[in-house]
């Protein structure tokens, strides 16, 4: 069971780059940025045959802003949280706008959580389920080069950490290189945050009364 879970849950690739940030969870002191794709989770895969999460994904989406399941109104991730963000640059463009692009980016990934985590539990929950996830993981490639970055929260703050090369598509050992980091990154999907998100979200706002969900209460 756990091979099949790994191997239809997770990854799913979107190409994101028309996808914007929905304005309630954008910082009020920035621009929206895009980023190019996203690694996100199909809830109807999970094996758990006593919870329909496909159906609970659905049920909560319906009461958020733009109808969505993620801090994007873009339809294709209406109801499919996102884990890990993509970010595609040419080799002669600079890193800076990359760096930006993401940490615009999971900032408003980390202010939709915050607020999803207060309406399951409150400010408490909240704060000790953001401390327990960690990182959002993001990849950034430039040309040939692949670097993993990642940002945290620190309050109401998001701190974005740059980038570590990790492989190169121009020679053997460096697609291998990412190949590697592509799988941990899969299992962290599946593994870790999958699991925190219906710990701490999904299976604590499905014990909601109906009228605790109705939009416009979010």
């Amino acid at each position: 069971m756990f091979a099949a879970f790994m191997k239809v849950l997770a990854m799913l690739i979107t190409t994101s780059h028309t996808a914007t940030i929905t304005k309630e969870y954008l910082c009020t002191t920035t621009r929206s940025k895009l980023v190019d794709f996203c690694i996100h989770i199909n809830p109807g895969a999970d094996p758990n045959a006593e919870k329909n999460y496909s159906s609970q994904a659905v049920r909560l989406r319906r009461t958020l802003p733009m109808l969505c399941l993620n801090h994007t109104s873009y339809l294709g991730l209406s109801a499919e949280p996102i884990s890990i963000s993509l970010e595609t640059k040419r080799s002669s463009d600079g890193g800076d706008n990359a760096a930006l692009q993401i940490g615009t980016w999971q900032a408003a990934q980390w202010n939709y959580l915050e607020a999803l985590l207060v309406r399951a539990g409150g400010q408490k929950h909240a704060k000790t389920a953001l401390n327990e996830l960690g990182i959002l993981p993001a990849i950034i490639t430039q040309g040939h080069q692949w670097s993993f970055a990642a940002t945290t929260r620190e309050g109401s703050k998001t701190v974005l950490w740059l980038q570590f090369p990790f492989g190169k598509t121009s020679s053997v050992p460096g697609i291998y290189a990412i190949a590697t980091v592509v799988e941990h990154l899969r299992l962290w999907t599946a593994i870790v945050y999958w699991e925190w998100f219906k710990k701490n979200i999904l299976d604590i706002i499905d014990q909601a009364p109906k009228n605790k969900l109705e939009r416009g209460n979010f």
